[in-house]
């Protein structure tokens, strides 16, 4: 069963973490809902293990998307490695601002049905909702929807990595999360000079140099020369 560890306690995955975080930091904000077993912190995730489940799955539905260090967390019950996954459907969700968080967006896919996960990347992001929702349904209506000011871009995801530069929304890259060129073109990763060569597309092998005066006084020379050998026609 997905939450329990083999010690019994009930585990939670905490995701999202700033490399900054340290368990220190971590720990006494799940301590508020209940007795915390053991805190561990591993580069920009952790794992805590609560004593009581309904004091563990309370700290989940309070901490779920809280900001630590700049970055929201992600909380879910830890899912045990044998323990069968409830079948999703991966959504993307894109024209993102910065402002926008994970817990507006899963607000607005939860009336559609069960959110199991739910991550923003910078200005866009994937929904997890489980395939027994309406999740046709909430494409077609979330589609457009004004978020922060802009409308969001919301439909299927058709694969887990594109095969070309850029990731998620095949119209956009993913570096600016804009349309129009790929992430290796984007101008945020590279130089003026060389964007600028990329979008006009700078022949990059220009035409070699006009051959040394002496040289083509002599290639004339040799020209001329036929022209007055050649069998004049009557």
């Amino acid at each position: 069963m997905p939450g329990f560890s083999s010690a019994g306690t009930f585990k939670i995955f905490v995701g999202n973490l700033s490399e900054k975080t340290t368990v220190p930091e971590l720990r006494p904000l799940f301590e508020k809902y209940g007795k915390v077993v053991e805190c561990d912190v591993v580069k920009n995730y952790g794992f805590v293990h609560m004593e009581n489940e309904a004091e563990g799955r309370e700290a989940i539905q309070n901490l779920n998307g809280q900001v630590m260090n700049g970055q929201p967390m992600k909380c879910e019950a830890a899912k045990s490695r044998k323990a069968p996954q409830t079948p999703t459907t991966k959504i993307f969700v894109g024209n993102l601002t910065d402002n926008t968080k994970a817990p507006q967006i899963r607000e607005l896919f939860k009336k559609y049905g069960t959110v199991v996960e739910c991550d923003i990347v910078r200005n866009y992001g994937f929904v997890h909702l489980e395939s027994s929702g309406d999740v046709n349904d909430a494409v077609k209506e979330l589609n457009g929807t004004m978020v922060d000011g802009q409308p969001m871009k919301v439909q299927l995801s058709t694969s887990r990595v594109r095969q070309r530069p850029g990731m998620g929304d095949p119209e956009q890259c993913y570096r600016c999360g804009r349309g129009g060129h790929w992430s290796k073109e984007c101008p945020k990763g590279m130089g003026p000079d060389r964007f600028r060569d990329r979008m006009f597309a700078r022949d990059p092998y220009p035409p070699p140099p006009p051959p040394p005066a002496f040289l083509r006084d002599r290639i004339m020379g040799r020209f001329e020369l036929r022209q007055l050998l050649r069998p004049q026609v009557r």
